[in-house]
Formats: structure tokens, sequence, C-alpha cells
């Protein structure tokens, strides 16, 4: 029940969930509730965004990703091995984020405020989204919202898990994480299962793209050898290459091109890239990155100045200017996407706020609709759960100083350690 978003309300079989309102009760034994919640109301944002529906543009397309890899080879496995597996798959199966979510939840630490730690990437791995409010981060799972996170001491997953240990994805993470461990030959394996899920499996071995470059025409242009280790076979077309794994093609290089830089620049999801580059290689790389795509929407949004006869030489004129942003955001209001949105019941408001925000942050429209859906839904979880209760935004490092007290204080009944907590619709 707590993972399709339903709590027990006390009375005879009624459940309820907390984001829609929807009530259910009358169950039998064959009843599946998310499948029954997804039927009754499939425009509930919980629903919206843990399924691809045919209601939403882009997550219409997409298909489950699963949250880890599980060995799907159980003649190999001993009996009490595969039963174990089969239940976490099942488990996992309820509770599998689209990878257009997940990339959705990397693009909201576009201006994340901590550099260091808490790092984005520790805050994308742990489950929150960046609500762009200094840095306030919200799990859309638990309804967890935390902020002033004290750099170098607050680990975000840990913070997480202890919080909120009911929250689905801590306990698909947590499942995911116990399985990965037990497993020796999952994790040995590893760079066999990316070569088995290569687009261009022919071309994993080096000495293979060594010999594609053989008509490579090497005036003013990088080495053949940078080239083959950064993971590209050259196609035999001018000057493009392709990676073997991602099948993302480049062209047009230049003699002192870095061949694996480019590769991550252009191809961040590329896992074979990101493993060749190392951690602190791949930071500096999305960063500059950000630093020029920042500098280009700035330049794009000069020239959308400019079609609504705004003088750019004008130095009082900035997108601060209250008629110049309201007359912007209008002409985005008026989009279907906007369009769309109000008819699934979200306020004028929280969608003219969420494009206010977007143009004064990064110069630019959303990267996609469903950053603009997300956008819409993490205003509107932040509206519904604070609603001016400051108790329900969590400070961690004050939050775990009171835990560590009342754990020296000897334990607490269970009744009175469940009561009070913001994050109760997950029980």
């Amino acid at each position: 029940m707590s993972s399709a978003r339903f709590h027990y309300t006390g009375n005879d079989d009624t459940v309820r969930c907390d984001t829609c309102g929807l009530e259910v009760s009358g169950w039998t034994l064959e009843m599946k509730p998310f499948a029954i919640h997804t039927k009754h109301n499939p425009a509930c944002t919980f629903i919206c965004f843990m399924l691809p529906t045919e209601r939403t543009n882009e997550l219409s397309a997409m298909s489950f990703t699963p949250a880890c890899s599980i060995s799907n080879d159980g003649e190999e496995l001993c009996k009490s091995q595969n039963a174990e597996i089969i239940h976490d798959k099942n488990l996992l199966n309820r509770f599998d984020e689209v990878e257009t979510l997940k990339q959705i939840r990397k693009r909201t630490y576009s201006d994340w405020p901590h550099r260091t730690s808490p790092s984005s990437e520790q805050m994308i791995e742990a489950g929150f989204f960046n609500c762009n409010v200094g840095d306030r981060a919200i799990c859309l799972y638990c309804n967890l919202i935390c902020q002033q996170w004290t750099p170098h001491t607050d680990d975000p997953y840990q913070i997480h898990k202890i919080i909120s240990p009911k929250c689905p994805y801590i306990i698909t993470k947590l499942r995911c994480d116990r399985l990965a461990s037990s497993n020796d030959r999952y994790l040995s394996q590893r760079n066999f299962e990316l070569d088995a899920t290569a687009h261009h499996k022919e071309y994993v071995a080096l000495k293979i793209r060594y010999v594609s470059f053989a008509t490579w025409p090497n005036k003013n242009l990088p080495a053949v050898d940078d080239l083959v280790r950064a993971e590209f076979f050259y196609t035999g077309s001018k000057t493009v290459v392709t990676c073997f794994y991602c099948n993302g093609s480049l062209q047009n290089w230049r003699a002192n091109d870095n061949s694996t830089i480019e590769h991550v620049r252009w191809f961040p999801h590329c896992a074979y890239a990101r493993q060749l580059c190392g951690v602190e290689l791949y930071r500096k790389i999305k960063e500059s990155k950000q630093r020029r795509e920042e500098h280009e929407n700035y330049q794009k949004f000069i020239v959308l100045l400019e079609v609504n006869d705004v003088d750019v030489n004008n130095e009082s004129v900035s997108i601060s200017d209250n008629d110049l942003l309201a007359r912007i955001v209008d002409a985005y209001l008026d989009l279907p996407i906007s369009q769309s949105l109000l008819g699934r019941n979200f306020k004028l408001s929280i969608i003219r706020h969420c494009w206010k925000d977007q143009l004064l942050s990064k110069y630019n429209d959303f990267a996609s609709d469903s950053d603009l859906l997300m956008a819409c839904i993490i205003l509107q979880k932040q509206a519904e759960y604070i609603s001016g209760k400051g108790e329900n935004i969590i400070v961690p490092s004050e939050h775990m100083k009171m835990l560590r007290k009342k754990q020296q204080a000897g334990p607490v009944p269970k009744d009175q350690t469940d009561s009070g907590s913001p994050l109760d619709d997950c029980a």
C-alpha cells in the first residue's frame, strides 16, 4: 500500500492517497494497489511521475529502467539465492523511475550552491530534487524537505535513510545496494555487462578499433591512439568517429582537441566515457559545459528582448524588469504545455512562478515539457507540505542532533516515534 502512496485511514479497509485525496475500500486479494490508484486517478501527480503514461508527452515514450542490475541467470544460482532475487525484483518493479525523471532530477541542480559537499551528485544519488530556493531539496516520493545543509558533514543519502526509512526510493536503493554487494559475480562482471549492452559490440576490442582507422586522414587531427582509447572507432566517412558503447558520433576535429574530454562533453551519460575520465575530471567538464550553456542562454535571451522591441543597450533594462518579465511569462503561459498543465489541475500561479524562476535563473525556457511538469510538481509539493509550517522543513544537522539526544535518553515507544513526523503519508 505504501509504495502506491496509500495509507490507512482507520476506517474499515479504506486507504487514502494524500497527494490526490483518492480513497479506496472494498479490497480483495486480487486487487493491486498501484494499478487501482492509476486506474481511478491517473492525473495524480504521484502517478504522473511514477509511470510513463500516455497523458504526459515525454514520459509516455519512455519505458521503465531497472533501478539496479539483477541477474536473470537463475539456473546457475542456488534455489535460496534465486528465490531472494525474484522477490527483490518484484519489489523493484513496483518502484522504477523512468530514465527521463532521473535526467530531470540532474537538471534541477544546475544552480546548486554547494560546489563540493554536499555535491549535486550526492543529492541526486540520494533521490532529492533541487527546489531552486537556496539549498532546499525535496524527495518527491516521501515529501521529505531539507535545507541548510552543513558542508562536509551532512551525507544526503544517510540523512534521507535515517529520517525517512519508509520512503519507496530509499527502500528500493537499500535493496539494490544489498543485492549488488552480495552478488560478487555481478560486481566482477560489470565491464562485461557494459560490453554486452554496447551499441557496436564488434568494436569492443581495442585492436579492432585501431584497424578501423586505417584510412584516417591524420593531417591536423587528433592522434589515432587518443581516439581509440577514448572508445571511438572510425566510420570511414570524413572525420566522423563513433563511440562503440553509446553510439555518439563526433566530427570536425581539430588537432588539439582532447578526445576523452570531447566524448564526455557531448555525451555525458556514456558510462564508458565517464569511467574513463574519472570523477574529478568528469565534474570539471560538466562545470565548464554549464558555464558555456549559461552564456549561450543569455545571448538567446538578448535576442528575445530584441524581438520584444526592447533596447538591450539601455542599462536600466534587465530580466528583473517586472513589466518585461510579465510580458515574456505571459507568452510562455499561452504555450500548449502550459495550457495542458492547467487542465491537469495545476494552479495558474504555480505554472507562472515556475516560468518566472526559470527565466530569472537560466535565461531560457525548460529543456523539455517534462522539466516544466516536474518544476510544477516540486513547487506544488512545497506549497502543500510547508503551508506555513516551518517544522516541515528539516535542517539535517539540527534534526540529527535531536535524534542523538533521543537515543541517549533511551528507547521511545513506537507510537510516539511515529507521531509528529512530516512523512506520515509514507507509512
